[in-house]
């Protein structure tokens, strides 16, 4: 999901290590990152940069946590 920094938010991308202003991305794992930089990670990797988290876990764990 692609959102807007609130006024008064600020937060660094670990990615480029630049502060985030305008938009960014949060990953389900509850990652932030600017999003242009997690967009070009995810072309070449499948998990979040920092915690290794799957980027689109599969059908089974969405399910699972659900009930």
């Amino acid at each position: 999901f692609v959102n807007k920094m609130l006024c008064g938010e600020s937060a660094e991308c670990p990615i480029c290590l630049y502060e985030i202003r305008g938009e960014w991305k949060r990953l389900l794992c509850n990652h932030v990152y600017h999003h242009s930089c997690i967009d070009s990670w995810l072309h070449s990797h499948a998990h979040c940069p920092m915690c290794r988290a799957p980027h689109m876990p599969n059908l089974y764990q969405r399910v699972v946590r659900y009930i």
